[in-house]
């Protein structure tokens, strides 16, 4: 089964990951990078309350954020998406520790076990793959959608979670991810600015 991602503050979060567990939903991204998937199908169907459900795709959204950052720092010609990428890196280590932290206050059995989905795996080799011209287009792309869902996320637990400790984590990943969202749509303004300033050729000297 393949999800969408439907308006996620319309949803509980227990039926989020009812449709869309055991899903690849990276498969729905657009060429232009501006859906983003997440896959909870590391987690059985049998043992999936609201947490385990929404710490699964919590850490494996930071997992993508530490790999296309790393990738970012590499292949970027842009300091300020070098700066970024830094920070992204950087904030989501931090986050998953920060939620590892919080989940020790819960039953045991709540820690999922995790692995990047193949939708994810894609996006990497996108960046990787990408050209130099085109790569700061694309990752910020991913960004901006990237933080988007995972804003989303955090306010679907607050609203709904089931467990105070995460909820409490929730919102405080929102408001840090509020920022890494206006940073990402800043940067794409940026370059769009600038490439509508580029010249119809460059070629021709």
């Amino acid at each position: 089964m393949r999800c969408s991602w439907p308006s996620l503050p319309a949803l509980s979060l227990m039926l989020l990951m009812s449709l869309c567990l055991g899903a690849s939903a990276g498969d729905k991204i657009s060429s232009s990078e501006n859906r983003i998937g997440h896959s909870a199908e590391v987690v059985s169907t049998k043992m999936t309350p609201i947490t385990k459900g929404f710490a699964a795709v919590s850490e494996i959204g930071d997992m993508y954020q530490v790999q296309a950052g790393k990738v970012a720092q590499k292949r970027s010609q842009t300091a300020a998406v070098k700066d970024f990428a830094a920070r992204m890196v950087a904030a989501h280590i931090d986050t998953t520790n920060k939620l590892k932290f919080a989940l020790a206050s819960t039953p045991p059995d709540i820690t999922p076990l995790l692995h990047l989905d193949d939708g994810h795996l894609r996006m990497i080799a996108n960046l990787r793959s990408a050209k130099d011209m085109n790569f700061d287009t694309q990752y910020i792309a991913q960004q901006v959608a990237a933080n988007r869902q995972a804003l989303d996320l955090m306010r679907v637990y607050v609203e709904y979670g089931d467990t105070q400790a995460i909820k409490t984590f929730a919102l405080k990943t929102a408001l840090a991810i509020q920022i890494e969202l206006n940073q990402a749509e800043k940067i794409r303004s940026g370059i769009n600015k600038k490439s509508k300033g580029k010249p119809a050729s460059t070629d021709a000297q």
